[in-house]
């Protein structure tokens, strides 16, 4: 509970009780009282009739869609985000707070993914909601265990043969036509016929999911939990492609490489500067004497030498990089400014 409630942190949509460690033995636990109507009591009351709770709840400002919406944003985002996640999201677990806020109570289920489970779940969820049953297959199999016994093309079989109940045409391609708690529910007893076993807490995952469904479709029958997953599951994979971006293997490979431009760069800029100062690169002019020619040509190289030394120098202090060695800007800038004034001299040492 006080874990959850740290990932919790922020989240307007979601409030995990405080536990009073002060009054809290090994055999009580004394946490926030949570003022609200659960779920239980609200589906109850429909199911009887009873229009009077629903009333005083709407007035308060519920809303059934934008509660489901907060179900599964809270139960992807402490999955995917967080790694840890409420695993009994029964209804007598969930209660209805101002704000389509939900309150979680009984933590005795939870469940914990590593990293490598969260990737491998997103990419099949994601797989899932956009009808791609092969690209399901390998996550899956990331996160489950199989043996000799494990037959994978049976597996991959039984999907291709179950999509065509899952999923329907929609113009644009195919679109789930049955809830989730029925795909995972195939996909277990397909598991199951093929010896392919998925680990304790990716069950874990798959049984919140199916809860987390059933409620919605008693109480929100008309949102589109596909859809929606496919939008949570595409940010998590744009966030994860992000975040591999600045991992430390990653940057050590970017500053490895960026030294050996830079050092490749050095050597190039060196011969470059060498042949701006001996003329190469500038074009020659038969109607000019050869002695006042060359004349000219170091006038003009120590002019080009010059700018480019004063432009590379403004850059630096216009960018406010810091004066400090390394593999960085100023370190580049600094050599460049060093060579080119080295070529500067030479050039008015010829001059001279």
């Amino acid at each position: 509970m006080e874990q959850l409630r740290r990932n919790a942190r922020g989240n307007f949509n979601e409030r995990i009780p405080e536990v009073f460690w002060e009054y809290t033995s090994r055999r009580t636990l004394v946490c926030e009282f949570l003022e609200g109507v659960t779920v239980l009591e609200y589906l109850r009351s429909l199911e009887a009739g009873d229009e009077l709770l629903p009333r005083r709840l709407e007035a308060l400002g519920f809303d059934a869609p934008t509660f489901a919406q907060n179900i599964i944003d809270n139960f992807v985002s402490d999955a995917f985000r967080h790694g840890m996640f409420h695993a009994d999201l029964h209804p007598a677990n969930l209660m209805i707070l101002p704000g389509n806020c939900i309150g979680y109570v009984d933590f005795g289920i939870t469940a914990v993914l590593s990293r490598y489970s969260r990737k491998n779940l997103i990419a099949m969820t994601y797989a899932l909601v956009r009808a791609d049953t092969e690209g399901m297959c390998v996550p899956f199999f990331n996160v489950s265990v199989m043996d000799a016994a494990s037959d994978v093309e049976a597996f991959r079989e039984g999907l291709k043969r179950l999509e065509v109940e899952w999923y329907v045409p929609d113009g644009r391609g195919r679109t789930l036509n049955v809830n989730i708690t029925t795909v995972m529910l195939d996909m277990i007893k397909l598991s199951r016929q093929t010896g392919i076993w998925p680990e304790r807490d990716v069950v874990k995952y798959i049984r919140s999911a199916v809860a987390a469904d059933g409620l919605i479709n008693r109480f929100a029958a008309g949102f589109d939990l596909g859809q929606h997953l496919a939008t949570i599951c595409n940010e998590q994979l744009s966030s994860q492609a992000r975040a591999s971006l600045v991992t430390y293997h990653s940057f050590v490979n970017w500053t490895t490489s960026t030294g050996h431009m830079m050092e490749d760069g050095m050597l190039r800029m060196n011969k470059f500067l060498n042949r701006v100062a001996s003329g190469e690169l500038l074009p020659t002019d038969h109607a000019t004497p050869a002695p006042l020619q060359s004349q000219q040509t170091l006038r003009r190289n120590g002019v080009r030498l010059a700018t480019a030394s004063f432009v590379v120098s403004l850059l630096v202090v216009t960018t406010g990089e810091s004066a400090q060695l390394g593999i960085n800007l100023f370190t580049a800038a600094a050599l460049f400014v060093a060579v080119s004034a080295l070529m500067l001299f030479r050039t008015i040492g010829k001059l001279a």
